[in-house]
């Protein structure tokens, strides 16, 4: 079935159901898990003001947390450090060429409901459509 699964991540309310459906496929599947973060460049601009910037370090306050939130997930999911991908850029490209590049057979990801006709967040809609493996959205 799978041999290597990606498990992207985007610290949303989702992602504790992520969690616990790779937890679940890698116990079914005996797969290798890969977890991935990716910090978009959308993230790095807060709607502070030019003030506030100036005083604002950006590795104290926003990276370094960051990290660390991702190192403890992945520490309590016993994914291993070389398994692990924090990652910047545009998650979706960040994403699929990810999994091109460790052979991935499947990617998690969480799936968000961002309009009133519940289409699927966008990130996880180009995976869908884009990943030459299979990929399950998870919904909370």
């Amino acid at each position: 079935m799978y041999k290597n699964i990606l498990m992207a991540i985007d610290f949303s309310e989702v992602t504790e159901a992520v969690s616990q459906k790779t937890l679940l496929l890698r116990e079914i599947t005996k797969a290798d898990v890969h977890l991935c973060y990716v910090l978009g460049d959308e993230s790095v601009v807060a709607p502070a003001s030019y003030f506030y910037y100036q005083s604002f370090d950006f590795n104290e306050n926003v990276l370094d947390p960051l990290k660390k939130k991702f190192a403890e997930l992945a520490h309590h999911l016993s994914i291993s450090e070389k398994n692990t991908h924090f990652l910047r850029g545009n998650a979706k490209e960040e994403i699929l060429n990810l999994s091109k590049k460790l052979n991935i057979d499947a990617i998690i990801v969480g799936g968000h409901d961002h309009s009133r006709l519940g289409m699927l967040g966008s990130v996880a809609a180009v995976l869908s459509n884009k990943a030459d493996c299979d990929v399950l959205i998870v919904k909370k």
